[in-house]
């Protein structure tokens, strides 16, 4: 019986990127997709997970532990309220960026944290400190927002996105060890930068942390 792993997506773009990296692992391992864009919609308006978009975050997960083996977040603004549903599903949950802030703390002690979008701000950087905590590391982490960066994610002009994001790298670097790219869309941002600092983004990590439990 083949095994699923499902992702819960708030932009359909991420299906691509998943698949193509399941590809460079040899298993027979079956991805399973659901975008949903409203979530992220949601949240942006609010800034935090309310009881509203808790109940839609919890619908999604429902259909998804139906048919899976485990689920992948991919979206760093929701990812906690996903996570907490572990346990009344009684499946391996994970947030996209959590295996990312645990190789940053590794890294380096100037931890920079870059989101294109201001409401992924405030979750990614909570994962950076707790992970900071719960292994009793003196690193220390800042956030920065790659101002006018989502307006080309938007208008799915990615070779801006990623540019502007790769400007905004390249302008910080010399005040951090190594660099966290909150957002699973901003990963390609990596190939445009010209710093020597390491840049890490979530979607391998997170896929590879999911592949243990199978």
């Amino acid at each position: 019986m083949t095994k699923k792993l499902a992702c819960l997506h708030t932009s359909a773009v991420h299906i691509k990127t998943f698949d193509d990296l399941l590809k460079k692992h040899n298993t027979d391992i079956e991805l399973v997709h659901l975008v949903n864009e409203d979530l992220l919609e949601h949240h942006q308006k609010l800034g935090f997970v309310d009881v509203e978009l808790q109940t839609k975050i919890e619908l999604e997960i429902a259909k998804l532990a139906k048919d899976s083996n485990a689920i992948l977040c991919t979206c760093s603004s929701i990812a906690q309220a996903a996570v907490d549903l572990a346990p009344k599903y009684n499946l391996p949950i994970l947030r996209i960026d959590k295996p990312m802030a645990v190789k940053a703390i590794s890294l380096g002690k100037r931890i920079l944290v870059l989101a294109a979008l201001e409401s992924t701000l405030k979750s990614s950087l909570d994962i950076v400190k707790t992970t900071i905590k719960e292994n009793n590391s003196d690193s220390e982490v800042i956030a920065k927002l790659c101002r006018g960066a989502w307006q080309y994610f938007e208008a799915d002009d990615y070779k801006k996105y990623y540019q502007t994001i790769a400007d905004c790298i390249d302008d910080l670097a010399k005040d951090a060890d190594v660099i966290v790219l909150a957002q699973a869309s901003m990963a390609k941002a990596k190939e445009f930068s010209k710093t020597t600092i390491p840049i890490l983004s979530s979607p391998d990590m997170a896929l590879q942390a999911l592949l243990k439990y199978f």
